[in-house]
């Protein structure tokens, strides 16, 4: 996630179903023929943003803004992506201080392929619900669950990779092995505020193919890793 170059050309791998989920949503919400707010929380490099936000909505959009915990991250959409309509801009959603300008802002709030990451999710919608006008409109696309969590934490295991990761980086999903996701996520949405809730859990199929061992490793090569 430290190479925004990288990240940008490999996330297109699922740009075709998150296409798909947002035209559907975006179809849906509410025209009154006023300008809207629009915020992307967790934004990266900005591809998805620009593709599947701003231009479907660029008629009625005031402003928007993606906001990302990584400086890199959003250096790189405001080089690449940004507009005077488009900005992205610095910020951790799980801060303990949301920026006052913030507070009460936004029509709409998307956040795609982003939350998983999340460490403490109350605090996380917590500051979405807050950042959004009263009667707003959010789309919060995450994944539910994931075998390749599982195979990280084992993999973290093993002596020859456990020397490049902390376990407390470990990414640990909350819905990851839960008996009961849509009671979690109803809980924690509520506790943060949302007032009204309407959750759906997809299959998505990703895979990604590599045509020859030297392309994987030409991938691998061109991915850094970061430890600290």
């Amino acid at each position: 996630m430290n190479n925004p170059e990288l990240y940008d050309t490999t996330g297109k791998v699922l740009d075709a179903q998150m296409e798909s989920i947002l035209k559907s949503y975006i179809r849906q919400l509410p025209r009154n023929g006023d300008q809207k707010v629009v915020l992307d929380v967790g934004c990266g490099p900005g591809r998805l943003s620009f593709n599947y936000l701003y231009k479907p909505l660029s008629a009625e959009i005031k402003e928007m803004i993606g906001v990302d915990q990584s400086e890199d991250m959003v250096t790189y959409a405001n080089r690449h992506y940004g507009n005077d309509n488009l900005k992205f801009v610095k910020l951790n959603i799980e801060t303990d201080c949301i920026p006052e300008h913030y507070l009460g802002r936004f029509d709409y709030v998307f956040s795609v392929g982003a939350l998983h990451f999340l460490r403490d999710y109350t605090c996380g919608f917590t500051n979405i619900s807050n950042m959004m006008k009263p009667g707003g409109y959010a789309l919060l696309v995450f994944p539910e669950s994931g075998q390749m969590y599982d195979i990280y934490k084992t993999v973290w295991t093993k002596p020859t990779w456990s020397k490049f990761i902390r376990e407390e980086k470990l990414m640990n999903m909350p819905f990851n092995n839960c008996k009961n996701p849509e009671n979690k996520l109803r809980d924690i949405s509520r506790t943060a505020g949302f007032e009204s809730l309407r959750r759906e859990i997809r299959d998505i199929i990703s895979l990604r193919v590599f045509r020859c061992l030297e392309t994987f490793q030409n991938a691998c090569k061109n991915s850094s890793l970061t430890t600290t």
